[in-house]
């Protein structure tokens, strides 16, 4: 009705914001005050509900919900940051590392409840995809890279992300037949594309790239920009982002 609603923050308080919502009208983020940060999740009448921590931990975050409900983000815990997967029936699961992993984050989960993120560890970061069949798997990095991370996946089970390469960071899209692409190769003309941050059923992704007049890339993490304390960002140049749609060649 073109109504603009407030969210409440958890009791006691001072600050929230989301990140997520789904299609049910549920959304997610977190929730901020004297007790720390708590991943936060709303029903549809905007009422919050803390998500608590893994064993041990002191603040979590989460950054996406699915159709179902369920709820992935990221938990402090004693021995490192873990991705973790929220539902109303189980509460919050660690989703554990990938192989010499140290800590881990989740960013996006589908309707099939397969999550993706990153880990860190002794190979550096790198893209995960989690099924609760299979458990984390490393999605690895395009070629000679060191690096990479997925920020989001569709119900289709295609994976998009960043890697970097011998010629910097560049977008990747991933799936369980083709493996990891760089979606730079995949784009008719030349674009300076450097992290995929969401994509839909239909495959259409949203880029960011680099400004093309003073080459600066866009200040990115964990799927959103990054921003400094006081709201501001840490790059004054011009922000570019592209959104790409899939053609059918003739």
């Amino acid at each position: 009705k073109g109504e603009f609603h407030i969210a409440a923050n958890l009791p006691g308080d001072n600050d929230a914001q989301a990140v997520a919502i789904n299609n049910a009208g549920e959304f997610v983020g977190f929730s901020t005050g004297p007790h720390g940060m708590r991943a936060c999740f709303w029903n549809r009448q905007r009422q919050p509900r803390d998500l608590g921590v893994l064993p041990g931990g002191t603040m979590s975050k989460a950054m996406d919900i699915n159709n179902r409900g369920d709820v992935v983000g990221y938990s402090s815990t004693p021995k490192g940051n873990r991705a973790f997967l929220w539902s109303p029936k189980t509460g919050m699961q660690d989703l554990g590392l990938l192989p010499t992993g140290t800590s881990s984050e989740a960013f996006a989960i589908n309707d099939a409840g397969v999550v993706v993120g990153q880990s860190f560890g002794a190979s550096g970061m790198r893209a995960f995809i989690w099924t609760k069949q299979l458990g984390m798997r490393d999605l690895g990095v395009l070629r000679r890279g060191s690096y990479s991370r997925a920020t989001a996946i569709n119900n289709r089970g295609e994976v998009i992300g960043m890697s970097s390469t011998d010629k910097g960071e560049k977008p990747f899209v991933w799936n369980s037949r083709d493996g990891m692409k760089d979606l730079s190769a995949l784009v008719e003309g030349t674009f300076p594309l450097s992290e995929a941050h969401a994509i839909n059923d239909k495959g259409q992704i949203v880029v960011s790239g680099m400004d093309m007049t003073s080459g600066h890339h866009n200040l990115v993490q964990g799927g959103s920009l990054a921003g400094k304390s006081d709201g501001t960002h840490g790059d004054d140049s011009p922000k570019y982002f592209y959104l790409l749609t899939p053609t059918r060649k003739r």
